[in-house]
């Protein structure tokens, strides 16, 4: 991940992610009224999503559906997959050495 998009705020990850839908839709030269009726969402969950006012989920799901880009969510890792944590502590109870802490010399 880009250290851009890391710093990126949430409405500005909604209004990239709206763009790229826009341009998504326009490529598949599609109306929002004929991509919210293949989608089966309201006029205004497109435009919403579009000009990254957000939507829900399911919105989101289905306008990818429809523009054959459900792949994208792919790219998540999986829910089963073991947090670092969990593969830390799955390694038994091996404890890290302690630090040495050497007496100060009294001045």
């Amino acid at each position: 991940m880009a250290s851009d998009d890391v710093r990126r705020t949430t409405d500005e990850w909604q209004a990239e992610i709206g763009q790229r839908l826009r341009a998504a839709r326009i490529r598949a030269s599609l109306e929002q009224t004929a991509l919210a009726a293949a989608a089966n969402i309201s006029v205004g969950a497109v435009k919403n999503l579009e000009s990254g006012k957000g939507s829900t989920l399911t919105s989101l799901i289905n306008v990818l559906r429809t523009l054959d880009l459900l792949g994208v969510l792919e790219t998540l890792p999986p829910a089963d997959m073991p947090s670092p944590l969990h593969a830390v502590r799955s390694q038994g109870h091996a404890r890290l050495p302690r630090r040495v802490v050497k007496p100060r010399a009294e001045d």
